[in-house]
């Protein structure tokens, strides 16, 4: 959830040395939690952050547009919308424009302006987030793995449909006899 030397690091030389990142991003500190990540395909300069505290709140949506150098917050109640960020936290920025990133906790958010606003909350589909993935070959169909399986968007994230036909369950405890 956190420790003394919690950060984000680096390596410019295939992990034979690592940095913290600075240049506005938090580190070194032991309130900072879970980082899901990712890096914009269509222009990788831009970065998106979304970070968790360590008591398990948003700790907010933070972003690079120079490739890592300088950071700063673009939405700090980004999913936010329950204390689980150390165990649902999911950034994914859409491959074909840099702008559309979906971040989910609880619920699923995708904002169309950079992460600034989260205007479309999926609060209809299953809860607590863990994957989206787009096809190669059409960024409009969007898949999301949650707890309760898959949801799947054929319309670029417009809506979301829950998959019917794939059985899945979720087990946190069992036992045999």
């Amino acid at each position: 959830y956190g420790g003394p030397k919690s950060a984000l690091y680096v390596s410019t030389n295939s992990g034979q040395n690592w940095s913290v990142v600075t240049g506005g991003f938090p580190s070194n500190t032991s309130t900072l939690g879970r980082i899901s990540m990712d890096i914009s395909n269509s222009n990788p300069q831009i970065i998106y952050a979304l970070i968790a505290n360590s008591n398990g709140y948003t700790g907010g949506l933070y972003k690079t547009s120079n490739g890592g150098n300088n950071w700063s917050v673009v939405n700090s109640s980004a999913a936010g919308s329950s204390n689980y960020a150390w165990f649902n936290r999911i950034c994914k920025v859409n491959p074909t424009n840099p702008n559309q990133v979906f971040c989910g906790g609880l619920y699923m958010e995708v904002s169309t302006n950079g992460g600034t606003s989260f205007p479309t909350v999926f609060s209809s589909i299953h809860v607590d987030h863990h994957a989206v993935a787009f096809a190669p070959s059409n960024t409009n169909f969007i898949v999301i793995g949650n707890d309760g399986g898959i949801d799947f968007s054929t319309n670029g994230g417009t809506s979301f449909t829950a998959s019917p036909k794939l059985p899945v369950t979720q087990f946190y405890e069992w036992d045999v006899s």
